[in-house]
């Protein structure tokens, strides 16, 4: 799958259940969380343009995967 076809069904998903959170836990808010490097290759340049980031619509979070240090020293 592509970036953005991820992106796509991320934001889907999100969206959904930002809709059901609001019905039964009203005060709760719901996060995207997505990899920095999917920020950088495709969102950064979305989120610059007003119609995009309007559509947009999330709460965004960006993680920075880190490698795992080796349990044998």
């Amino acid at each position: 799958m592509s970036i953005l076809t991820d992106v796509y069904h991320a934001i889907g998903q999100y969206r959904l259940y930002n809709v059901a959170l609001k019905r039964q836990y009203p005060n709760h808010i719901l996060y995207l969380a997505t990899p920095s490097s999917a920020y950088e290759m495709f969102i950064k340049d979305l989120l610059a343009d007003d119609e995009y980031r309007n559509a947009f619509d999330a709460n965004l979070l960006f993680l920075t995967q880190q490698k795992k240090k080796s349990s044998n020293g």
